[in-house]
């Protein structure tokens, strides 16, 4: 009938437009982590350490490689390997957050620029952009990670009794080598996932085509996904 035949291509047009959404949402996070690195500047690069006294959050923008390690006889403390002017907009910093800085007018610099990050507390770790944040040897009560654009996250030899995490982008998020014991992870995007759980509950939630694995053993799961994303155990 010629009404049902326009109600059809109604239907259709609206289905393309919306797959054509979530495909430039999604092309646009991603491009997001990019975006710091789209022009390469050849700048000198200097070394230098810098005391931390109560610093417990860590902010990083643009594309870094970040160590994050205890804190150990010599106090909390930073070295880096940047350009002059970052840091010294990181030794001005007088809050409990310390941010490691993007280049300003979404420059890039030919090499990554290097952190490392010796801390006695850390219960914020908030990533935009592109960077690589290796955190070793970490006893943690709480850790809240934030993260947008293609971050990649590793945990080594930690323990973690409670892990919050959202996600937006293609963040990849590797746990499996350390122990978390409550896990809440909100994923938007194409994140991937892996995680170790010691004994606690898994929960959360993945909106998109990303996908988390988890291993160990949990007390309960509650986990809801939209889209073609996954959540499963390995061993």
């Amino acid at each position: 009938m010629p009404g049902t035949s326009k109600y059809t291509w109604i239907a259709a047009a609206g289905i393309i437009a919306a797959v054509l959404v979530i495909i430039l949402a999604v092309t646009l996070m991603v491009n997001r982590g990019k975006q710091f690195v789209e022009t390469e500047m050849d700048v000198d690069f200097s070394d230098a350490e810098l005391d931390l006294s109560d610093i417990n959050e860590l902010e990083i923008r643009g594309v870094w490689d970040v160590r994050i390690l205890p804190a150990d006889s010599a106090g909390q403390r930073i070295t880096l390997n940047a350009p002059g002017e970052i840091i010294d907009d990181i030794r001005t910093q007088q809050d409990s957050r310390l941010t490691l800085p993007a280049p300003g007018g979404f420059r890039g610099f030919a090499k990554e620029m290097e952190a490392t990050v010796y801390l006695e507390e850390l219960s914020l770790i908030s990533v935009e952009g592109a960077s690589s944040v290796d955190i070793s040897g970490m006893n943690l009560d709480a850790l809240e990670l934030r993260l947008e654009g293609a971050a990649k996250i590793l945990a080594e030899d930690c323990e973690f009794n409670d892990v919050r995490l959202k996600a937006e982008g293609a963040a990849n998020v590797d746990l499996q080598n350390s122990l978390t014991y409550t896990a809440d992870l909100r994923i938007e995007g194409a994140a991937k996932v892996s995680i170790r759980m010691d004994g606690g509950p898994i929960s959360g939630s993945l909106d998109g085509v990303g996908k988390v694995r988890y291993t160990g053993s949990v007390s309960e799961k509650d986990f809801r996904i939209d889209g073609l994303g996954s959540f499963e155990y390995f061993d």
